[in-house]
């Protein structure tokens, strides 16, 4: 190519240029012109610094922007570097340029802003990352890369003891699991990854039948079924809590470190113990004998049969019959045996409460050890009680005579009170033969007794006794003793232990049994004379013993108008009696009589009947009644 001016050259397009192409330079360092093709060109400015070519939409090389660049677009295909002031270090706009986010850098931390712009995510120098909620001012999920922790709601994963994952959970916050209707879902824990190593320890649940299971060492221990039942070692739980153990030996153990109380099944029934000796128990055989134990030094010492009755001290329950239900105390030794009751106000010594015992020799007691009452009660009613001073008391609760009830005082005194309407006082009643129903005594000898005998009794002391005969209507001096009559042997009174007075309707047997023996009466009143007019009367008394009749009066200023004086008070027998004149100033009478079957004096000189011719005259006359 013949030599030209540069100014004689022509233009050349860039896709006219081949790597062959030569270009002309002047090396200034030895005053000369050389050839450089191309493609060594393009070596050149690759090797050199601070260049960057451009072939179509690719760039290589390192790009040192000194000021702002825009761009459409940028792919950059290896390392970028960014060398820029603390602050923004890029800030991205739209098509109106207006400012939509950037990426921020303080201090070796990146905080990334979009919408608004609000900060979105912060990347610290250190690898701790923080995602940050919707109003870009606190951190909800946060890596703490230095523990290789991950918090969701905190910033402080690694101060928990279980790091890794750690939630701080609002309310009504936490994780969901979504699963198919028929789909389980699992957390396993791991440590391997074959077979049962990838699942030894899992919760999961079920959404098929709505049950939750828990395993260990690869294999279901616990499931919770719909119903809310918790099964242990059992995947068909029936109840709230439904254990399992598939074999003999201990279930359960409940405690507080210290003291525990174990569950143990066998063949033979359930124990709740409180110890793996099964020493102190409960035993529970099943349903089908439906019989409870209890066990102390690995011996029943109580027991509760399947009709519920009660054994304490055996195993063989002594029953008071049919259709009972028993509470039998025993003792395999012949030592007294003690039943007590008693609470915090009594005490709970040997001297306390309430004791119901059986002694050595058999005899039963119930002591009551306190100052206070012993009480019996029928229909939530009071009805008997000893009270504290050892007084029995029976429908009342006083040793007060003039209540209604009973009482018998602990020195001996007894007190019997019934209200009027309730009927007798005491009732004794002697069954089959007769004999003895109350016996006296004194210092122990009997000193009397009140008896049956045929339908009555015999009251007594010694050989001295009344019968009361009510067949007979009468009372009669019986030996007590063997209930024989005592004719002509017992006294009623003494010498100077008299009756006062004695009332009687009838008559008394005097000295003998017949009726010639019997007085029947004894009476005393006035009677008034009669056949005399005017004057006074005075005393007219009668006395009748038996059927003798003793009358007198004393009339005087009178005159008499008849021969006799009637009015007698009772009729005479047959037969004539004389009578007394006394005080007579009549001159023609000088003797009366009571005339046989009439109530009249007849007035008589000699024996004439005669009107007295005088005023004054006192008569007296003793006859028999008819």
């Amino acid at each position: 190519m013949a030599d030209k001016k540069i100014t004689e050259l022509p233009n050349i397009n860039g896709a006219d240029l081949v790597d062959a192409d030569e270009f002309v330079v002047v090396d200034i360092s030895a005053d000369e012109t050389k050839a450089i093709t191309l493609a060594e060109l393009k070596n050149a400015f690759d090797a050199g610094t601070g260049f960057v070519r451009v072939t179509g939409d690719t760039m290589t090389g390192a790009l040192d922007v000194q000021s702002t660049i825009t761009a459409d677009g940028l792919t950059v295909d290896g390392a970028t570097a960014i060398n820029s002031a603390a602050g923004t270090i890029f800030t991205f706009t739209d098509t109106t340029n207006s400012k939509i986010g950037y990426i921020n850098w303080t201090n070796d931390v990146y905080d990334i802003f979009t919408d608004g712009p609000t900060k979105r995510l912060t990347i610290a120098g250190t690898g701790d990352i923080s995602f940050y909620e919707d109003t870009g001012t606190t951190a909800k999920f946060f890596w703490d890369a230095s523990a290789e922790s991950l918090g969701i709601g905190l910033t402080n994963p690694s101060d928990y003891y279980a790091d890794q994952l750690v939630v701080s959970s609002p309310n009504n916050g936490g994780f969901t699991f979504v699963g198919a209707t028929n789909a389980q879902n699992y957390i396993m824990w791991a440590d391997g990854t074959s077979g049962a190593d990838a699942y030894r320890g899992y919760i999961g649940y079920n959404h098929a039948d709505n049950a939750f299971r828990f395993g260990t060492s690869g294999v279901e221990r616990v499931r919770i079924d719909l119903s809310g039942n918790v099964g242990i070692g059992t995947s068909s739980p029936s109840y709230l809590l439904d254990v399992n153990r598939g074999n003999n030996g201990f279930s359960a153990r409940f405690g507080n470190g210290t003291n525990y109380l174990y569950t143990y099944s066998d063949g033979s029934g359930n124990y709740l113990s409180s110890d793996t000796s099964i020493n102190t128990a409960i035993f529970m055989s099943p349903t089908s004998s439906g019989v409870m134990t209890f066990l102390t030094a690995n011996t029943e010492r109580m027991r509760i049969d399947s009709s519920g009755n009660v054994g304490i001290g055996t195993n063989s329950i002594a029953s008071g019959g049919s259709n009972t239900t028993n509470f039998n105390v025993h003792t395999s030794s012949s030592n007294t045996v003690y039943f007590k009751l008693s609470n915090t106000g009594t005490g709970n010594t040997a001297s306390d409460g309430l004791d119901l015992i059986v002694d050595s020799s058999g005899n039963g007691y119930v002591y009551n050890r306190e100052n206070a009452n012993l009480i019996f009660a029928t229909n939530s009613t009071e009805r008997m009680r000893i009270d504290s001073s050892g007084n029995l008391l029976v429908g009342k609760t006083s040793a007060n005579s003039a209540v209604a009830g009973a009482a018998i005082e602990a020195d001996g005194d007894a007190y019997f009170t019934a209200e009027g309407a309730n009927g007798r006082v005491l009732y004794l009643n002697r069954l089959s033969s007769d004999g003895d129903i109350i016996q006296f005594a004194k210092d122990g000898s009997a000193v009397g007794s009140i008896a049956a005998n045929g339908g009555s009794i015999i009251v007594g002391s010694g050989d001295t006794g009344l019968y009361f005969d009510a067949a007979s209507d009468r009372l009669i001096p019986v030996n007590p003793t063997n209930a024989t009559g005592r004719d002509n042997a017992v006294d009623l009174g003494g010498g100077s232990e008299r009756f006062k007075n004695l009332f009687l309707s009838g008559g008394v047997h005097l000295g003998g049994i017949d009726t010639a023996h019997k007085l029947d009466i004894y009476e005393e009143g006035t009677w008034t004379p009669t056949n005399y007019s005017g004057g006074t009367l005075y005393n007219a008394r009668y006395t009748r013993v038996g059927r003798l009749v003793t009358a007198s009066a004393y009339v005087n200023g009178t005159t008499f108008t008849a021969s006799d004086m009637g009015g007698l008070p009772f009729t005479s027998a047959q037969g004539w009696t004389a009578g007394t004149l006394g005080l007579n100033d009549s001159t023609n009478i000088n003797n009366c009589e009571v005339s046989s079957s009439s109530s009249s004096i007849n007035f008589r000189q000699g024996a004439t009947s005669v009107t007295p011719n005088g005023s004054g005259l006192m008569v007296s006359v003793t006859y028999h009644a008819a």
